[in-house]
């Protein structure tokens, strides 16, 4: 394993980045422990509160993690921003306070958009195919199951008032 670099980082929760749905190739290990591919970079971080450990070389932090995690990006600022009137802003800003905006290759952008085409055209069929037999809040299985990779959406299924969130294979709708 490569080198321990310790970094102490605000707004910046790897799990919540990993269930975001953004990166594909990031995989837990437990005990808050991820593994991230990238490019042709492997990372191992751990996390516990603000606390972070990145298993890499200092050089591919430097020149290559701090820009793909956007680290120098101050995300407190903008949650400073938001008026606290706006209570759904608010409660976003509350909720996703850790994610951080990935920049990835063209490559990870396209396998992105494909996977979230592929499952939003599944999600139309199943809501469309349950709408009027299922009640509301009933979790539907996709028959690919588990082997859907791990993706969290929550959007609005066209000319429905309803919203879906999908993950691990699983539809879940209200």
């Amino acid at each position: 394993m490569e080198p321990r670099i310790k970094k102490e980082l605000e707004y910046f929760d790897i799990g919540q980045i990993h269930r975001s749905g953004q990166c594909f190739r990031m995989e837990e290990l437990g005990e808050e422990r991820f593994a991230v591919v990238a490019a042709d970079k492997y990372l191992e971080i751990r996390q516990q509160g603000q606390a972070c450990e990145f298993y890499c070389s200092p050089e591919d932090l430097e020149n290559f993690w701090k820009s793909y995690f956007d680290l120098e990006t101050d995300y407190g600022s903008f949650i400073r921003q938001i008026d606290e009137e706006d209570r759904y802003l608010t409660e976003a800003a509350d909720l996703g306070q850790g994610i951080r905006i990935l920049r990835q290759d063209l490559w990870g952008h396209v396998i992105c958009c494909v996977v979230l085409l592929v499952v939003w055209e599944a999600v139309q069929l199943l809501a469309v195919a349950t709408s009027t037999s299922a009640p509301l809040g009933v979790l539907l299985s996709l028959a690919a199951g588990e082997g859907l990779c791990s993706l969290v959406c929550a959007f609005p299924i066209y000319g429905m008032n309803r919203f879906c969130c999908v993950h691990y294979g699983r539809i879940y709708h209200e």
